[in-house]
Order: structure tokens, then sequence, then C-alpha cells
């Protein structure tokens, strides 16, 4: 029987993926198709049968739709004994578009009505499983298929723990068959070697090695195993995980996975094994049978005779009395006669300390003993003494390599003794004219010769003894000479305080002395990290003890832009900005700019006035100015209502601009005289053009013109409305800025970005590779259509790679020859998607490979 999913179903499939839209399966159609082969595989790119073949079309009820895992949903029919007559040998799924999902073939059906007594009915149930990534999710079904269809799902998996846990009772936790699953390395590649396991119970097999592609080493390596549900069957799986640490853990299927370590790669040329290994080769029963040890709890109770008497000293013993054996070769311990000699066998060193090769004793007390001391190198000593140590606490002798010693005094004139050791004088007092020439001794009390100290001593990290001098730095100190400080510094003296007027008598917290009367010098520097100076601040004396002192500070390229002298005067070079109400002393003599309001002149002034003489006072002659009598002895207003004044105000109608200079050339715009021209007398960085009211209660719209501050600032016409300050900007250049969205017809509109979170709203682009081999994919579905021309492989399988891989699915691959030299009856083509990635090919004939052009479709 065959079984697929159509291509229109795919299509389908992947749209809803894109769009993140449920897929409905909605009813079952059952046709008659004559001619058709259930045998031959479903043709998915087929509608559905026409309307005189369809027999039978069933709606899928709620409850007949379930899920075995995410990847697998099933639908039921449930055809009763009250429908028919009908046969059928097409079965199809039908989405909520009326889009044919899935399609099987099978043998011709027969659907009976029940009609008494003339016939029995019969009942039909067929059930369709549509498996792909995230079926469950994509349609939305959450009953669980073992809830209405009735197998022996509960009893079936109780068989499956059973068997797991006998498994359990016998291998353990995890039992691993030799080298089965062991990670090796083999050149430069990881591999899993090929065998059996046991893991909780679950058999694992590996028919040949598997490669491992470990993320870095060093890296633990994993076994994660369960019994997974399989269409209609429970199997084995696992996977090979590198990870810190597992732990068992039940997956969203309701699956349990136990998690044991395989091996620990340690460095690029080491693995430590983590297997629990048994030497299992065969069945466990041969196993346990052919296992060699000692078993403490194995006990024989009949055993009373050995097969074979044994001779224990000469001795018969055959295990049925008891028997004595004496030694004859042996000194008793109660004592006896030896007849050869003693020898101390000591091999070549007693050890690393004194020993005793021989004591005696009386009355139970060492009172003497013989022996020596020896090293890894040999026998060095031999003692003879009395007490319990010999040599060590008693008098005696030792003989070494290097003479005789004794640990008593030796009595007698010791004049013929020569090479004493000066070091051993204990007593006694060397007379003065024994000593002679020069020594370096210690010596008790003052010194006042020494040249040296017994103990160097360390000054600051330097080492010094005496004999030579020294240089001490203090790296964790400003030297006098100047330095840099890493830190800040914070100056916590009381004494610095003083009356604020005498401030020459107080002390201060830092005092700066140039060691000569310069006409300046620097008190303080700002740079940046000595790329550039940034502002000082200098001290200039004058010269002299009387001349006037200054403090200057100089800031970038400014010198001298702020100077204040001992007199009280201050000087900037340039303009000083803030409130001058303060200033006093103001010399008139310096206006340069502005008018001088009228409320500052009082009393007669003596100076020249162009125009009117100062004692005019009345015209000899009124005038009518606007139809008002003016003689100059008092103010007139003038007022023309029609008018719109210089200053500016209020206009009633509208503004009407007829004049043909303001025609011109489109592009040619500076050239022509315009209609309104608006001058701002100040070259300010903006100035309002234009701002629309609601009757003076709400600010509605303004239009500002932006200059910059320059002749050669790029300018920029600046729109607000309402809140939004800079709604629309139009700058130098054509470029257009908009604080909010764009809404209209965007078919205009070109270069387009790509909608990502920093550019919201951006309409999505569809983007290809365009050549004999390339793809093509779709922005707002995610699907991809990839294709090109590749050469088939004659008589063989060989593996092609896709342009690019599908990030989620192949589903669709078709191919076609492109040679006119072989007929169809010699030649063919066959595809077959291998992974996201790659597909296979073979065409012919079979002495000559074809070239062929494929398509692939996914998402």
């Amino acid at each position: 029987m065959g079984a697929s999913i159509t291509l229109a179903g795919e299509s389908l499939i992947a749209q809803k993926l894109g769009a993140q839209q449920r897929l409905e399966v909605v009813r079952f159609v059952f046709a008659n198709v004559p001619g058709l082969n259930p045998n031959s595989p479903v043709n998915r790119a087929a509608p559905k049968p026409p309307a005189a073949q369809i027999v039978h079309i069933y709606t899928i009820p709620s409850q007949n739709i379930g899920f075995v895992n995410p990847n697998q949903v099933v639908y039921s029919s449930m055809l009763g004994s009250d429908i028919g007559d009908f046969d059928w040998n097409w079965i199809g799924l039908e989405t909520a578009e009326n889009v044919l999902l899935a399609v099987a073939y099978v043998p011709l059906q027969q659907k009976r009505k029940n009609i008494p007594p003339q016939q029995i009915g019969n009942n039909v149930t067929r059930n369709i499983l549509v498996v792909f990534d995230g079926a469950q999710s994509l349609t939305g079904i959450t009953i669980d298929a073992k809830t209405w269809q009735h197998d022996f799902t509960v009893r079936l998996k109780g068989i499956d723990e059973r068997e797991r846990l006998s498994n359990r009772d016998v291998f353990g936790r995890a039992c691993f068959y030799r080298s089965g699953l062991q990670v090796e390395k083999v050149g430069a590649k990881y591999q899993l070697k090929p065998g059996m396991a046991y893991v909780e119970g679950i058999r694992l097999e590996l028919a040949s090695t598997l490669s491992l592609t470990p993320p870095a080493v060093p890296a633990s390596v994993w076994l994660d195993v369960c019994l997974r549900r399989e269409l209609n069957d429970v199997m084995a799986t696992w996977k090979v995980v590198y990870a810190a640490s597992q732990v068992d853990y039940l997956d969203s299927d309701g699956a349990r996975h136990y998690c044991i370590p395989l091996a620990q790669l340690v460095n690029a040329n080491s693995i430590t094994d983590l297997r629990t290994v048994a030497p299992i080769d065969g069945p466990l029963v041969d196993h346990f049978a052919a296992k060699v040890g000692h078993y403490p709890d194995l006990r024989s109770g009949s055993a009373t005779r050995l097969a074979n008497p044994r001779a224990i000293n000469g001795v018969a013993f055959d295990g049925t009395k008891d028997i004595s054996v004496q030694d004859d070769t042996k000194l008793p311990l109660a004592g006896g006669t030896m007849i050869g000699d003693v020898i101390y066998a000591a091999g070549n060193y007693f050890g690393s300390s004194w020993a005793r090769g021989m004591t005696f004793t009386s009355g139970g007390n060492i009172v003497g003993s013989i022996g020596g001391y020896g090293s890894s190198t040999g026998f060095k000593t031999l003692f003879m003494g009395l007490g319990t140590d010999g040599y060590i606490t008693g008098n005696g002798v030792r003989v070494s390599e290097t003479g005789v010693a004794i640990t008593g005094k030796l009595s007698g004139d010791g004049g013929g003794l020569v090479n004493l050791n000066a070091g051993a004088l204990t007593a006694g007092t060397v007379p003065r004219v024994n000593l002679s020439g020069s020594y370096d001794i210690n010596v008790t009390g003052n010194a006042g010769s020494a040249t040296r100290l017994e103990t160097a001593r360390l000054i600051n990290g330097v080492l010094f003894d005496g004999t030579q001098n020294i240089a001490i730095a203090d790296g964790s100190k400003l030297p006098t000479t100047g330095g840099i400080l890493t830190g800040g510094v914070q100056f916590k003296v009381p004494i610095i305080g003083g009356a604020f007027a005498n401030w020459q008598e107080r002390l201060t917290a830092i005092q700066i002395d140039c060691p000569t009367n310069g006409a300046a010098y620097s008190i303080w520097k700002g740079t940046n990290w000595g790329e550039r100076h940034l502002a000082s601040m200098d001290v200039y004396a004058g010269g002299s003890a009387n001349s006037i002192p200054s403090i200057v500070m100089h800031v970038g390229g400014t010198v001298s832009a702020f100077t204040l002298d001992g007199s009280g005067h201050l000087t900037i070079k340039g303009s000083y900005f803030g409130d001058g109400g303060q200033l006093s002393g103001l010399n008139a003599n310096a206006l340069t700019l502005g008018t001088l309001p009228k409320a500052r002149l009082n009393g007669t002034y003596d100076i020249a006035v162009s125009g009117n003489a100062a004692s005019a006072t009345k015209l000899a002659t009124p005038r009518l100015i606007n139809g008002v009598t003016f003689d100059g002895t008092k103010n007139i207003d003038i007022n023309d209502s029609s008018k719109l004044p210089l200053a500016g105000g209020l206009v009633t109608g509208t503004v009407r601009f007829d004049f043909k200079d303001m025609g011109g050339a489109f592009n040619d715009w500076r050239a022509r005289y315009p209609a309104l021209q608006v001058d701002c007398p100040a070259n300010s960085a903006g100035y309002m053009v234009w701002r629309a009211t609601n009757w003076g209660q709400r600010h509605l719209a303004a239009m500002d013109v932006w200059a910059g501050g320059g002749n050669t600032t790029p300018a920029s016409v600046v729109m607000h409305v309402g809140e939004t300050n800079s709604a629309l900007t139009l700058s130098e250049g054509g470029n257009l800025r908009i604080a909010g969205t764009y809404n209209g017809n965007a078919a205009g509109l070109t270069n387009l970005p790509q909608a990502t979170p920093e550019v919201p709203g951006a309409v999505l682009k569809n983007t290809a590779s365009l050549g004999p081999n390339g793809w093509w994919k779709c922005a707002q579905t995610g699907v991809i259509k990839q294709w090109g021309i590749t050469l088939g492989a004659a008589d063989d399988v060989n593996f092609r790679s896709f342009p690019i891989a599908f990030p989620n699915r192949c589903v669709s691959l078709v191919a076609s020859r492109t040679s006119l030299f072989y007929s169809d009856v010699t030649s063919g083509t066959n595809t077959m998607i291998v992974s996201n990635a790659q597909f296979s090919v073979i065409s012919g004939p079979f002495n000559s490979p074809d070239d062929i052009y494929w398509e692939a479709t996914g998402y």
C-alpha cells in the first residue's frame, strides 16, 4: 500500500509554519479510481479524483483526532454498519482550505450497509498517521491517541517496563560488553566502537563505528538512552551528548531518559574510559560458568580426607588426624648447641639508622650490643658497646671507613694524637699566643671594626649586609623631584584654616616655590594622556620682587584665555556671557554694540545731532500724515488698518502672490524670485518659518529652517506636529527622516531595509542567489526553492549538496534528464532526499552518466 503527503499538502504545511497558523484536517475522502495499482507509489502531484469517482466523504469528529508524539498525529474514520454500499481503493485527507493533504492507495475495499435480513453490514475503521516535524504543535492537537485508539498500549508498556527492570536486575545501572561503545581516537577523529551494552535494562547494539564530533576538548562524553514510541512499536534510542554533568530526566513525550558517562576527553592525546565493563563474549550462562576466583562463602561439608596425602617436613598427612612437626635444622628457642658459625646476613646495609645485630642480656635487661650502620650505598660502620644501645648511649667503640672512635674517655698521654678537631673543644681556653691571622667569626659584644653583618637585612626591599653602599627607593611614594600620581590627593590638615582675608599668613595645603624669580612658572597642566594639551595655569611673577603678579589660564589653542592680576583686574580673550547686572565702573567709551536705552539719558547734552536741531520743538507749517495733523509738538499715532504692519500682524484674508518673476526652471530654484522670502537677521542654528495654532489656544504644527550656524553647514527643513518635535526632517542631499511610521501606498519605495528589531515595520524582502545552481527564499512565508544542474552517477549512487541547507526540512525533490542521446527505455534518473543539506542521485544508462536538472522545495 502506498501513502504519502501530497505536494499541495507539503506547500500548505510550509505556509502554515511560516505564518504560524494552525493546520486543520477536517475530512476523509473515499474514492474508487479505476485501474489504480495499490502497490505503486502515490502520485503526489495528482489532484483529488473527480466527483464521479468519489464514493463517500467522512467528516472527522474532534474526538477522532489525536497525537502519538510531537511529530506524529493520527486521524481516524469509523464507518458504521448504517453506511453503504460502496467500494473504494483510494483514501485522502482534506484540510479546511480544501487542500488535499495526504493520499493512500489500498486494494479494493468493500463497505456494506446492514439491511436485515437480506444483508449483514460491516464496520470499517481506517487511520492515517501524518508525520512531519512539529505536527502536534501545528495542528493544535492536545488529545493523546491512546485515549480513543483502543489498543494494548498500556499492557505493552507494562511488558516493556517489566522486561527493562528484569534486565536492570541482571546488568545493573550500566554494563558494556568489553569494548562495546568505547570512545577512541583514530587519527584526528573520535569515534564509538561497535558492540553491545545494557543501560538501565535497555539493550543497545552498535553494528559499526560511529563518528563523534565533540565541540571542544577537554569534554565529558555522555550516553542518553530511552525507550521511545515509534509508530506501533517501542524502540531503544540513544544519542551521544557533551556536557559537564547529566542527570536522568523525563522529556515532553513522557519518555524517561537515562544518562551515564562514557568517557572524559582529557586533552587531544588522552581519553579516560568511564564505562562499567564486563568481559562478556557470549551467553551469560557461559560467562558465569567460566568465572574463576576465590569464593569465601563456598564450603564443602563432605570433605574429610585428601585424595592425595601430602608430606609436611617428612611426616605424612591426609587430613584424617593431627600430626606433630619438628625441624632439627633449627635452634630451639629454649637454647641448644651450635655446631657451625653464626652469620648475620644483613644484606649490604642495615637501613638508614643504627641497628643491633646481637645483644647481651642479664636478668632480662640489655647490657651490651654489637651492631652497625648502613645506607643505600653499603655497610658503613660496625660498633660494639655497653648499655642498651651500645655505641649510641653507652661506652663503646665504633669502627668505620674513616677510622676508630670511642664514646668514653681516652686515658693516657694525648701528645701523639694528630688531626685534632678544634670544633670538638668543649673545655679550657686557647692561649692568646696560639691565635694568629684573620678570623671570620661571630664575636659577642661590640666590634669596632665589623665590616659585615652576620645576617643581611632588607631595607625597603634592598638586601644590605654592610659590605657596600646601597640606594633606597620607595616606589609607593612620590619623589621630591616629581613624578606621576595614579590616584587622587586629599588634604586633611586642620592648621590650613584661618581668617579669610589674611591668606598670606595662613598655612596652606599646597605651596609651590619657584627656585628662580623668573617671569612666570606653570602650576598645572591638563592633557589627554599626553596626546593633546587641554588647559594649564601659570603664575606670572614679573621678573622682580616689586612686579604685580598675575594668574594666567590657557585653554586649548587660546593662550592667556583668562588673566587675573594682583590689582584685581580680570582679562579674558573671548566674550563674557551671563548676568552683568552686578558690574560697576563700566566705561561708556568701550560701547561698540547695541543701542543705549532712553532711560539711561538724563540732563542736557552738548553734542552734534544729524537731522533736526536740538532746539526745534514745532514745525513752522503743520503737516498731514495720513490725514492726521502733525506739527512736532506732540506725538501722533498713524494707523492703516488696511495694511499689514512691517512688524507683523494679523491677516484676516487670503494672501495671493501674482507676479511673473517668480517663475523659472524647476531645478534652478535659487535664481527664481520667490512668492515669499523669510530672512533671519542672525545666522543662528535655526529659525521658524511658520507656525499654525488653533486661535492661539493650541499649537498644531510648525516648520523650521535649520542653518547650522555657518555658511557651509548643510541645511534642513524640519516640521513639528502637535507634541512631536522634528516629526519630519528633510536635509540637504535629499534625505528624509520621520519620527513615526510611514503609512500609505509604498509601491514606489525602493532599497528598503530588512525588518529587524532596530528597524521596526520595515518591509520584508525576498532573497535569492541566481545562477545555474541557485536558490530563492520567500521572506513572508520562509519557503525556499533551490535548483541546479548536476552530473548523475553511472551504476552508482552519489551524494550532492544543496546550494544552501534547508533550516527546517526539505519536503520535495524532483529531477529530469537533460540529455537527448538516450531513449527512455535505456536510461533513467532517480533522486532521493538524504538530509536538509544533501540528496542522492543516479542516472544512466549504466555505462555513461547523464546530466540532470533538479528542483527542491523546503522551509
